[in-house]
């Protein structure tokens, strides 16, 4: 058994659910994986008291099973899949982390989105929201459009800059094509945001991990218009709240300011101290 996903790369909040695969030393099919996890599904009722909800999403793109413990147990929620052909999750861990080392405002900026994303109950693919993974590829491909950002832009200032970007994103038009960590620029074929001429019906963010293929993460997230509405009113607020002088005239200025933004000193303030706890506990 393995942990996989946003905890075992240090990106989890406290809320957030603990992915555990089931690796068999061979990689199963996808019917394979459904009946195993049945019959985990079963035993589990069968045999345990410490689950208040027992869920299995066997046909599920990648099946799995959905784990609420009791109340006694704080209400942990656990997600368990079986590694198989259409299932990546611990490669992408290495991945993750080696985004997370390349881009070090990469952890912060991941938990206040995927904050803003829980609260507004926009980050379960299995309900049309987006998952961390894709969230993080969201993220990564905006870092990745220079190669040279000024290293005094603060964390505040990238909050602002990828919500302001990504109001202006066409998902249904406009992939996002990530590169592999740490690659250069001369090696890359094709550009990181990509023009579709055919309408698509969900955005298309392609995980770097298969790149023969168009493997989609975000396959499932149907309601990514609420999301880049969330950013768009995110953005409006800060700039609304923020005490700088100016930000007075404009909602979203094309300069931004030299960062004395102190309604968001106080948000990264908490972000960090999250951070901190992290590092403690994990």
């Amino acid at each position: 058994i393995f942990v996989y996903g946003s905890f075992a790369c240090n990106i989890s909040l406290p809320s957030s659910d603990i992915d555990l695969m089931l690796a068999p030393k061979d990689k199963v099919s996808y019917m394979s994986a459904s009946n195993i996890l049945e019959s985990v599904a079963v035993a589990l009722q069968e045999k345990t008291t410490i689950f208040a909800s027992i869920k299995p999403l066997t046909r599920a793109t990648v099946p799995v099973i959905k784990l609420e413990a009791v109340p006694e147990l704080q209400s942990i929620k656990l997600d368990i899949t079986i590694r198989s052909n259409r299932h990546r999750g611990l490669e992408a861990v290495e991945i993750v982390k080696a985004y997370l080392k390349e881009y070090p405002q990469l952890n912060p900026l991941m938990l206040l989105f995927k904050y803003m994303l829980k609260v507004t109950e926009l980050n379960d693919p299995y309900k049309g929201g987006l998952s961390s993974y894709g969230l993080l590829l969201l993220l990564v491909g905006y870092l990745q459009r220079k190669a040279d950002w000024p290293k005094s832009i603060t964390l505040g200032e990238w909050f602002i800059r990828i919500m302001h970007f990504y109001t202006k994103w066409n998902p249904s038009h406009v992939c996002v094509f990530p590169r592999l960590p740490n690659a250069k620029l001369s090696e890359i074929e094709e550009d990181i945001f990509v023009f579709s001429n055919v309408y698509l019906d969900v955005p298309i963010i392609r995980d770097p991990l298969v790149l023969d293929q168009v493997n989609n993460v975000a396959r499932t997230s149907t309601q990514v218009a609420k999301i880049l509405d969330v950013f768009f009113v995110a953005i409006n607020s800060v700039w609304s709240d923020c005490l700088c002088a100016c930000h007075k005239k404009k909602s979203v200025p094309n300069n931004f300011c030299d960062g004395k933004h102190k309604l968001l000193d106080r948000v990264f303030s908490a972000i960090q101290g999250c951070v901190k706890i992290q590092n403690i506990l994990f």
